[in-house]
């Protein structure tokens, strides 16, 4: 079953819903808080989550650092470590092992998840960029074409109109 995880951004606390943890072996809650956040310049970043004193069923530490691997398509190496103080009150092994392993594979869903739609995004934008593109060519040629057509109808007027007028080209309003 899987860890379920909630945040909230502004005091910068999360609790993690770990199974087989709690009391009876039913629902665990290990509280978080942010504790280390580093980002470097677009190739790493890392984050550092320590347990609430007192609160949860252990205490610790968990780093969570993504790397960019360069020259690799945007292949990221995501490693997620727990510490536990040796005076700490522990988590066993096997559960330790989930919750890091959890985190891991969260991290890779939603950095994937984001690069899709990033792309989606740019994909979207591309096309949308297209068809604007092609909708006022369109526009443009339509309108050479009834400026064009409007041309040749005056010019044709101008010729009907000179043929049936015998003084089209001699004629003056003003007389002279």
């Amino acid at each position: 079953e899987p860890i379920r995880s909630f945040y909230n951004k502004d005091n910068k606390i999360g609790v993690l819903v770990i199974p087989g943890l709690g009391n009876f072996g039913r629902y665990g809650l290990s509280f978080w808080k942010v504790t280390g956040e580093t980002m470097q310049s677009g190739t790493s970043s890392s984050l550092t989550l320590t347990t609430l004193k007192s609160l949860g069923f252990f205490d610790g530490q968990i780093h969570i650092q993504v790397q960019k691997i360069p020259n690799n398509d945007g292949t990221l190496l995501v490693q997620v470590s727990l510490a536990v103080p040796k005076k700490g009150r522990k988590i066993p092994k096997r559960l330790g092992e989930a919750v890091v392993k959890e985190i891991a594979q969260s991290m890779v869903q939603a950095s994937s998840r984001r690069t899709r739609q990033t792309l989606a995004r740019k994909s979207q934008n591309k096309r949308f960029k297209e068809v604007g593109k092609r909708q006022a060519d369109k526009r443009r040629q339509s309108r050479f074409e009834r400026e064009k057509l409007l041309e040749e109808m005056a010019e044709d007027r101008r010729r009907r109109w000179q043929r049936s007028n015998p003084d089209a080209g001699r004629y003056r309003p003003s007389g002279h």
